[in-house]
């Protein structure tokens, strides 16, 4: 700007507001804001000194089995019984307001509180189990006074770890009274037991049943022991192991399953099933008699407990029925829909028969093959016939989507006691192929359509 003798001077103005603090800091008057770790705060961290500030929150415990003192402001605190924690402020009649899981206190209005004329709060941590052995609290607290600002935040965390002994106990359960199952099917539910882990981890590394009932030779070959977090069996159970018997399972029988899983505290669920694709009895029964400790094992030795007695599995009678083995004439593969018709055993229209050990058995049926999709309409696909676990036949190769192939006869001769079941299968190669280790691969265990029962 030009001053009176028109000369142009500078006036200097980005230093006015210095006047204004330096008058605050000589009269001892408190500032509009103030400096933290994390940069400007507003008005409710003000120095606790200030008369107007509520005093902060201080926190103090003591365990039910001795032991106590205060925890500093940030402090953690590791106790091993239940625990009393007090908070409390030197401002008499204040409101204490204060969250347990750690969440910031931002908003007074979102926080618990609680006011009394002492100015304290009296918390309790306790309650852990067995399966949950450690449980905590994370505190934070802001303290206001009567017509006072609120004081400045304050926090402590408590962690109740219990020393549960290490134990398993064990208790049977209901796994249902259905008494009837197929004479072919997949994991028949025999047997359940619920493991109550307890104190720390522990490894399971054997289990073992017994079948009962009125098995004979022949009838039942596998068993399979399951591992679930589900007091239900179904699609969360994970397989530990599976015992197939050479000569299959009679009543009586001990299965011995000797798989190592490691189990953390908390309960877990032992499953006992059995796929039946070999019974043909009709009438049988299979269930599996009561668990006991000594059958159960643990490699690092807890303490072992049984929650009330242990019953027998539900008894399983296996049904008679017009197809209870589930059979099916047609299956769908390669876009190809293979059909099986007019199917005879020993020149009787039939799908099972009961026929003596070491004697021829003819099998007769046609063929079709129709379309069921598009995939590679030039393919040149086989259809194949056997008996599963033994040689089978090529029916037909062909080209496309259809074929016929009618009156197609075959025999198979049971060596032993047993069921025998036939089964569709099929490839892709340029012609069939006559390797019987090559042909056996390719039959489908759950596309059977005949059953022989040699006795």
């Amino acid at each position: 700007m030009e001053n009176g003798s028109g000369r142009s001077t500078k006036t200097t103005v980005g230093l006015w507001w210095i006047l204004p603090i330096a008058l605050a800091l000589i009269s001892g008057c408190p500032l509009p804001f103030e400096f933290s770790g994390s940069g400007v705060t507003g008005a409710q961290s003000r120095d606790p000194s200030s008369p107007d500030v509520t005093l902060p929150v201080s926190f103090s415990y003591q365990q039910s089995g001795g032991g106590g003192g205060a925890a500093a402001n940030g402090a953690t605190v590791q106790t091993t019984s239940d625990t009393t924690i007090t908070l409390s402020t030197p401002t008499g009649s204040a409101t204490i307001f204060y969250t347990t899981d750690g969440t910031p206190i931002t908003s007074l209005s979102a926080a618990q509180s609680f006011s009394n004329s002492s100015g304290q709060v009296v918390l309790r941590i306790n309650d852990p189990t067995p399966q949950a052995p450690s449980t905590s609290m994370a505190i934070r607290a802001v303290a206001v006074g009567p017509g006072m600002r609120p004081s400045p935040e304050t926090a402590a965390n408590f962690e109740l770890t219990y020393d549960f002994p290490h134990r398993v106990i064990f208790s049977a359960l209901d796994i249902g009274a259905v008494s009837h199952v197929p004479q072919m099917a997949t994991n028949v539910l025999l047997y359940g037991v619920r493991l109550d882990v307890q104190g720390q981890t522990s490894t399971l590394s054997g289990f073992d049943f017994r079948f009962a009932g009125s098995l004979q030779p022949t009838d039942i070959r596998r068993a399979d022991l399951w591992l679930s977090p589900s007091a239900t069996f179904g699609g969360d159970a994970v397989r530990i192991q599976r015992r197939f018997s050479d000569a299959a399972y009679n009543a009586g029988d001990t299965v011995s399953f000797t798989a190592s899983r490691t189990l953390e505290p908390g309960f877990h669920y032992l499953y006992v099933t059995t796929t039946i694709d070999h019974l043909a009895v009709p009438g049988r029964t299979v269930s599996v008699e009561p668990a006991a400790l000594a059958d159960i094992s643990f490699s690092d030795g807890p303490e072992l407990l049984a929650d009330g007695p242990f019953p027998a599995g539900p008894t399983r009678t296996f049904l008679t029925g017009t197809n209870p083995f589930n059979l099916v004439t047609e299956k769908v593969q390669f876009s190809r829909r293979f059909t099986l018709s007019n199917i005879h055993i020993n020149n009787s229209p039939t799908t099972s028969a009961t026929v003596p050990v070491g004697q021829p058995v003819s099998l007769m049926f046609d063929f079709q093959s129709t379309q069921a999709g598009d995939f590679c309409p030039g393919c040149i696909v086989q259809a194949y016939v056997g008996v599963r676990g033994f040689d089978g036949a090529c029916v037909t190769s062909f080209g496309g989507y259809s074929a016929t192939s009618n009156g197609y006869q075959m025999a198979f001769t049971p060596p032993q006691a047993g069921t025998y079941f036939l089964t569709m299968g099929h490839d892709l190669e340029f012609s069939c192929q006559e390797d019987p280790e090559y042909r056996v691969t390719y039959f489908d265990g759950d596309q059977n359509f005949a059953v022989i029962v040699a006795q």
